[in-house]
């Protein structure tokens, strides 16, 4: 039924509906909107237009299908009520049009009432020139649509409603086929071959017979109501084919008194304008009228009535009050054009003033405040297209009362590294996270663009953290005490308290600290608060405080720095007792542990050295610090001479490497891959520290992929053709792909400081200087020219960016490797077999079951084992059960299941946790549940065994049996709103016992009661009793299951093939952004590292590494795991052997250097990266 302004409940939809659009945009859009033809394309009359950015839009255009009715309406007068001139709206006003399209005969009714509270300021007036209408809902049917205005003074409710034609195409096809119209003919020949003036009808023949009878039954006055069946002309036109249409239409078949067959008029009531026959038959005379006047102009014949008809597009523009609006002078809009996406985003059309699209663009802002920065982007654009002074005015005001443009979010989102898929996803905390992590490695520049980027979002989104992190300056009492969430007339105390508040919420980050003691030190001296003074000074909050120097001369200390921590103590200890030396001694104390704490926990002698990022490299440095623990690889590296194959005496290689034959350019290559990361892990056993960078060379080599030297030319061009992928976008299967590699990019690594400027490393001089640390080593290797370091950095890093994963590049890497070194023969497949691939190769068997056939097996060598993604909180076991256990297989032919087996165990065991999946738009999203994982691995229920084949089928049934349960448990639980199922039941039941007093409230207002079944409460009761007695049965038998599958590999017979935790690799960030760092346990020390680029540090909250969920540590993305009964022969976390210092100065060095060849390789990078420049040119010696 038509949407009622009485009905309150539909003016308050239409207040919480979003998107709007002017009357002269909603009726230009009702114009052309077909509902015939909605099922292939977005609806242009109540789908929001897809948002443009200036380039392309978010979404398919709101366009018509090509096979849309380009409509001709015209208004049925006698069933319209059209506002008189001039007239304006008032509470009872109900205007109406009624049309239908020439073209396509749909009907069209329009109509516009007003609610009880509505009307007050009706549209137009001087404050809203246009309704602004909203959609409000759609009929069920789909053929009705109400709009309500968003002017609260208005409130104007607008009424759509399609009707079909009454003729549909099959029934103008029976009226008016020419086959059928001669059968018909033939027909009447053959009952009548004496009947004289018969002939053969043609289709304006049919339309001009039927319209006459529809029209004398229209006539009160005329008397004659039937005539015979058997009427020439009525058989020549109809015959008998047509009688259900027409006794569809209202006509009836009668007798006559001599029982000759006759045919009724329909008979509509009279003078009832509400008749629904009275109705299809005024409007089937229309249509035939139509059809008459398409047959005429198709074939050229006169037309007999020559009708005049109204143009509905003037009469829906007074009902909608969108005729005569301020327009653009000298511009004609045509109902077909399409105007620049912006002026549909902002309701407008494109021959508005610009006075009108102020109005527009005020009109969504305020009933769209969430879409606000787009409509800014759409005003600011149409300024500029426009040239117009009014709007690029009203542009720039906005801009200086800090309204933000959708350009602006998207920037400030881009220049934190973050993916514009998760805007609407990503956390205040996250984003804060990543600002601060991105801080701590940028320049002044990039600092002062981040603090932009940050307040920009915090603005946008309306985040007070995330204001406070941008504004890291705090200057005044009142800021310090807003930083804090504090006010006034809270105490000292309670300020220190919500000090300790904002510290731990950040996870004590420095920065946030930093700024915290500065907030409390300005309300310190505001306040003169002896007690902030003192625990700033001593971290406790006596009465009063004293300066370090007031401290020193207390105990007649001249130079705190040269006296030795233990004598300290004595001094404290032996001076006489009172509140002075309380005092003194917790503020020597307090400046004891403020020193300390900037100074190395460790000797660098004894402790592993860091890896400086060369700016996306964080998942690249720890995977080298992982490869440096494993000592095997570590022992070959650095031997590599005593491994390296023989190009020369051997030649190209018979053993495929990564499943491939290698060249002999890539061999080489490789090769100096190789001695780029023996000298890395050379300087990582010999530097005194902390931290070394890695070089250049090893950076390039590690990313980008080796040319032959017959493609190099240039090195411009070859600058150009750099693949930063290393795939080649031809051929995948080219040498040296990382399409080689078992898996594809799983989980972002890109750094948090992925925008930042890669520039060429310092010569290690400069290092050492930066450094403040001792003079120089003896000399290594020649250093590349620092031009094309950095161009190849560059091209390295934006590699690095399309690299994701640990587990694809520790591949690629390892593949490089093998390639380099002598095979010790090949399998059965021709893949090498060498020391490298002995440490991380599992063999595994597929077994794969089909309904109907005998099993089948497959065996294949692996180097780490991909996990699927979590989709829920999870364990290591369980992750690993998903992918050995049996489960379908996606990629068959046909219907089977696969189950895997281990038939070899590696050494050191590598598990690739994937964290990528698809959204629901189909696009990368990353999984951030938590995974479990386990100190010691027990391998054992993964071996060759029959007997343990049976424990694991049994256990494929229980956990079917418990997603059987879960599935029922989901379905009791889960509802729309949130609620429970038993709980929901109880709520309606609740709510149906208050019906009856409900009833007695209704009977005394004279309104009649609801009508409830008796007994629906109290059944719905024991339902929900029902519900949750289920729901325990499913908890316990739950709790068994679970139990059962437990037990069922624990015991010694299942521990023998035992794996101990030796590093797990770590993730912070989304598929956009992120930073990896990776922990490492040393067995010989017992202890845990944190590896995070340049930092090393112990960690002992073991916890965060076994079962991390919080944001802030990050998500594991790939786990290690060691033989235990070989451990040490594997893995050696620590070797130092630092180089002694040489004092002596060394002033020839350079000129006896100077002259010393450089080596050369005939291999070249994409880049040309180790082209030497042309003519001569000064060795710079890397010292």
């Amino acid at each position: 039924m038509p949407l009622r302004a009485s009905q309150p409940g539909n003016i308050l939809a239409a207040l919480q509906i979003a998107f709007g659009k002017t009357a002269p945009k909603f009726l230009h859009d009702l114009l052309r909107f077909d509902p015939q033809s909605i099922h292939a394309n977005r609806n242009i009359l109540i789908d929001d237009p897809p948002q443009y950015d200036g380039k392309a839009r978010s979404g398919p255009a709101l366009v018509l299908d090509r096979g849309s009715c380009k409509h001709e309406y015209y208004s049925h007068l006698e069933r319209c009520n059209l506002p008189h001139l001039d007239e304006s709206a008032q509470q009872d006003t109900c205007w109406k049009v009624a049309a239908s399209c020439k073209k396509c005969r749909l009907y069209l009714t329009l109509s516009i009432d007003y609610p009880e509270s509505g009307c007050k300021q009706p549209c137009p007036n001087q404050d809203y020139p246009l309704h602004h209408l909203r959609h409000i809902e759609t009929n069920p049917s789909g053929v009705g649509y109400h709009f309500g205005c968003s002017n609260f003074g208005c409130q104007a409710l607008v009424h759509v409603v399609y009707e079909a034609p009454v003729l549909s195409k099959e029934d103008v096809l029976l009226l008016s086929d020419g086959q059928a119209l001669s059968r018909r003919y033939e027909a009447v020949l053959d009952n009548t071959p004496d009947r004289e003036g018969v002939r053969l009808a043609n289709s304006l023949d049919v339309y001009t017979r039927l319209k006459r009878y529809v029209s004398d039954s229209l006539l009160e006055s005329n008397a004659r109501r039937s005539f015979p069946a058997r009427n020439k002309r009525f058989m020549e036109a109809f015959g008998t084919e047509c009688d259900s249409l027409l006794l569809r239409l209202g006509f009836e078949r009668a007798e006559d008194g001599d029982g000759e067959h006759q045919w009724k008029l329909p008979s509509p009531k009279p003078g009832h304008d509400s008749d629904p026959l009275r109705l299809t038959l005024e409007r089937l005379v229309l249509e035939l009228q139509y059809l008459m006047d398409d047959y005429c102009a198709s074939n050229a014949k006169p037309n007999p009535s020559r009708p005049s008809y109204r143009d509905a597009k003037v009469d829906l523009a007074r009902t909608l009050s969108a005729q005569g609006y301020d327009k653009v002078p000298g511009r004609n809009l045509a109902s077909s054009e399409e105007d620049h996406p912006c002026y549909a985003s902002l309701g407008a059309l494109g021959d508005f003033s610009d006075g009108l699209i102020e109005y527009c663009y005020e009109r969504q802002t305020t009933c769209d405040p969430q879409e606000g920065p787009y409509y800014f982007d759409c005003l600011q654009d149409l300024a500029t297209g426009r040239s117009s002074e009014q709007l690029i005015l009203k542009s720039s005001k906005l801009a200086s009362q800090n309204v933000l443009s959708k350009k602006d979010i998207d920037q400030a989102y881009k220049a934190l590294g973050i993916d514009p898929d998760r805007q609407k996803t990503v956390g205040d905390e996250e984003i804060i996270g990543i600002y601060r992590s991105r801080w701590s490695s940028s320049g002044p520049t990039g600092r002062s663009d981040l603090k932009v980027a940050l307040r920009t979002l915090g603005n946008a989104r309306s985040s007070r953290p995330m204001l406070d992190a941008a504004a890291d300056t705090v200057e005044t009492y009142e800021q310090a005490l807003a930083w804090l969430d504090a006010n006034e007339s809270q105490a000292d105390d309670t300020i220190i308290a919500l000090y300790g508040v904002k510290v731990d919420d950040s996870h004590n980050d420095p920065m946030t600290k930093d700024l915290a003691r500065r907030a409390v030190d300005i309300i310190a001296k505001q306040r003169k608060s002896e007690m902030l003074h003192s625990w700033l000074a001593t971290g406790e909050m006596t009465s009063s405080t004293m300066s370090l120097e007031d401290a020193c001369k207390h105990f007649e200390l001249e130079d705190l720095d040269k006296i030795d921590p233990d004598m300290l103590e004595a001094v404290f200890l032996v001076a006489p007792p009172g509140t002075t030396t309380d005092r003194a001694t917790a503020t020597i104390r307090k400046a004891m542990a403020d020193r300390d704490a900037g100074k190395p926990s460790h000797s660098t002698e004894t402790w592993p050295v860091g890896l400086i990022s060369h700016g996306n490299t964080c998942y690249l440095n720890s995977l080298l610090q992982y490869y440096f623990t494993v000592k095997p690889l570590r022992e070959l590296v650095l031997d590599f001479d005593k491994y390296k194959y023989d190009l020369a005496t051997q030649g190209a290689k018979n053993e495929r490497v990564g499943n491939l034959h290698r060249p002999e350019y890539e061999i080489e290559s490789f090769q100096s891959l190789t001695n780029d990361l023996r000298h890395l892990f050379e300087r990582m056993i010999r530097d005194r520290g902390p931290a070394v960078r890695p070089e250049a060379d090893l950076v390039c080599r590690a990313f980008l992929k080796p040319t032959s030297p017959e493609a190099d030319t240039t090195g411009a061009q070859q600058d150009e053709s750099v693949d930063v992928n290393m795939t080649s976008a031809e051929n995948v299967n080219t040498p040296g792909t990382v399409e080689e590699s078992a898996m594809i990019s799983q989980a972002s690594s890109t750094t948090l400081q992925g925008d930042a400027t890669l520039t060429p490393p310092a010569t290690p001089k400069g290092e050492k200087e930066g450094e403040l640390l001792a003079p120089p080593l003896p000399p290594r290797r020649p250093a590349t020219p620092s031009q094309t370091i950095k161009t190849n950095l560059e091209k390295a890093e934006e590699a690095a960016r399309q690299q994701q994963d640990v587990a694809e590049v520790m591949e690629e890497l390892l593949t490089r490797l093998r390639a380099s070194i002598k095979p010790l023969g090949q399998d059965s497949q021709g893949e090498q077999m060498d020391q490298l691939r002995d440490i991380f190769n599992m063999r595994i068997a597929d077994t794969i079951v089909a309904e109907g056939e005998e099993t089948s097996t497959k065996e294949d060598d692996f180097t780490n084992l991909m996990l699927l993604p979590p989709y829920e909180p999870t364990n290591i076991y369980s992750a690993l059960d998903r992918v050995l256990d049996l489960h379908p297989e996606p990629n068959a032919n046909k219907p089977v299941s696969v189950y895997k087996t281990f038939k070899s165990f590696p050494p050191i065991l590598q598990i690739s946790i994937n964290r990528i999946l698809l959204d629901r738009h189909g696009k990368p999203a990353k999984s951030e549940h938590s995974i479990k994982i386990e100190e010691y691995l027990y391998m054992d229920r993964y071996s060759e065994d029959e007997a343990i084949l049976a424990r694991r089928k049994q256990c494929w049934e229980w956990r079917r049996r418990l997603r059987g349960l879960q599935a029922e448990k989901d379905i009791i639980q889960k509802t729309k709103i949130n609620i429970d199922g038993p709980s929901t039941l109880d709520g309606i039941s609740d709510w149906l016992s208050t019906i009856p007093d409900v009833d007695e409230i209704l009977k005394d207002v004279g309104v009649d009661p609801v009508n409830v079944p008796e007994g629906l409460a109290s059944n719905l009761q024991q339902e929900s009793i029902s519900q949750r007695a289920r729901l325990t049965e499913i908890a316990k038998e739950v709790r068994e299951l679970e139990d059962d599958i437990a037990k069922q590999f624990s015991g010694p017979g299942f521990e023998k093939l035992k794996y101990r935790l030796h590093a797990v690799f770590f993730h912070r960030g989304s598929t956009g952004h992120g930073h990896y760092w990776t922990y490492i346990y040393d067995i010989h020390h017992n202890i845990w590292r944190l590896y995070n680029d340049e930092t090393v540090e112990e960690f002992t909250k073991i916890n965060e590494i076994l079962n991390a969920e919080g944001w802030h540590q990050g998500t594991p993305t790939y786990a290690v795991y060691v033989r235990d009964d070989t451990k040490e022969q594997y893995v050696e976390p620590l070797r130092r052997d630092v180089e002694e210092l040489v004092d002596e100065p060394m002033p020839d060095a350079a000129a006896s250097f100077s002259a010393a060849p450089t080596q050369t390789s005939s291999v070249g990078f994409e880049g040309d990266w180790k082209q030497e420049p042309e003519g001569p040119q000064p060795v710079e010696i890397n010292w």
